[in-house]
């Protein structure tokens, strides 16, 4: 994957460390709109190889994170297994997000939080679902403290 990747000259890779199962790079948004056709060919390139990764795009500013995990990896495979692992029950598991790469995550739980302070994707996201996804809603507050606000409303007598 990082072969393939590697010849898109305007997108720069970041410090891949050992045992992690994506990489990930960063682009300038005009690079990845001038050139919106490199990243579906690369991708196209690595299924004629029988790789398959999914590449998410996050981030705000003039940079973007493409993040690079194999196809079934990811936050959506993190709350499949916290749950089956920890054997949760839908009303005990909430995610919290802030940016594209968390909407997976978002299409599999029950309960959710987004931040305030969300990245456009993520908001955009939000307002196409909020009907079909009552059990996720949208912060009056920034950051972390958002989650924790959230939790201790949730979830009143562990607070």
């Amino acid at each position: 994957i990082m072969a393939e990747i590697d010849k898109i000259d305007w997108i720069q890779a970041q410090v891949h460390k050992e045992g992690l199962c994506g990489l990930r790079y960063k682009a300038k948004v005009e690079d990845i709109q001038k050139h919106a056709e490199a990243i579906p060919q690369a991708v196209a390139k690595l299924a004629e190889r029988g790789l398959h990764p999914d590449i998410i795009i996050s981030g705000t500013g003039g940079w973007r994170f493409l993040d690079t995990v194999p196809r079934g990896a990811g936050k959506k495979a993190a709350v499949h297994f916290l749950v089956d692992h920890y054997n949760y029950g839908e009303e005990e598991f909430v995610v919290c997000g802030d940016s594209n790469n968390d909407v997976s995550m978002f299409e599999v739980a029950k309960h959710g939080l987004i931040v305030r302070n969300a990245q456009k994707e993520m908001v955009e996201w939000y307002e196409r679902n909020k009907a079909s996804r009552p059990g996720v809603c949208f912060s009056e507050h920034d950051n972390a403290f958002a989650i924790v606000d959230y939790l201790k409303r949730r979830f009143p007598s562990t607070a």
